[in-house]
């Protein structure tokens, strides 16, 4: 897309493309790994695409190139589906369908959230019922030892397949 772009286009044939709102926008025309890129700041750039159930997936491999240029004392979230994040909530009817990859405050490891199963307050008076759940957490919550590497291009591929998750980083299992 061009640069000052509010509209990033998705080129698979799906076609998803995402958008993105005033300064949160990230700069498109970077040159990327493979193609073009978009450069975000680490801080408060987003593209969002919107909801689908093309994205409700029960199993999935997720790859995406990042080159991290400095570490941050905050998260930063590389793909976020589902309320992974602090601010929002999640929806008991996407059991197994969310999935966050981000990097860790402070440091160039990674986290990977994958699936999610009702956590039920203890003393709860009907467990069985969606609104005695407080929230959903993930099945599988990872974290890498292996690092980013700094200024450099990165792989991460996030792999479910509805039982097990795994995390590669440049091609090795994290």
């Amino acid at each position: 897309d061009a640069d000052g772009a509010r509209v990033f286009a998705d080129d698979t044939r799906l076609h998803l493309d995402g958008g993105c709102f005033g300064a949160a926008c990230p700069q498109p025309g970077a040159f990327g790994q493979v193609r073009g890129a978009a450069t975000f700041d680490g801080i408060d750039d987003i593209i969002t695409v919107p909801d689908t159930s093309t994205l409700r997936l029960r199993t999935f491999s997720i790859g995406l190139w990042v080159r991290p240029t400095e570490i941050r004392s905050g998260r930063q979230t590389l793909v976020n589906r589902g309320g992974y994040s602090e601010a929002s909530s999640q929806d008991a009817n996407d059991e197994n369908r969310n999935y966050y990859i981000g990097i860790e405050p402070m440091s160039m490891t990674l986290r990977f959230l994958a699936g999610q199963t009702p956590y039920v307050f203890p003393g709860a008076p009907d467990p069985g019922k969606p609104e005695a759940c407080a929230t959903l957490a993930p099945l599988f919550n990872l974290t890498t030892t292996k690092k980013l590497n700094l200024k450099q291009w990165n792989h991460v591929m996030g792999t479910f397949d509805g039982r097990i998750a795994r995390l590669y980083v440049n091609g090795s299992l994290a």
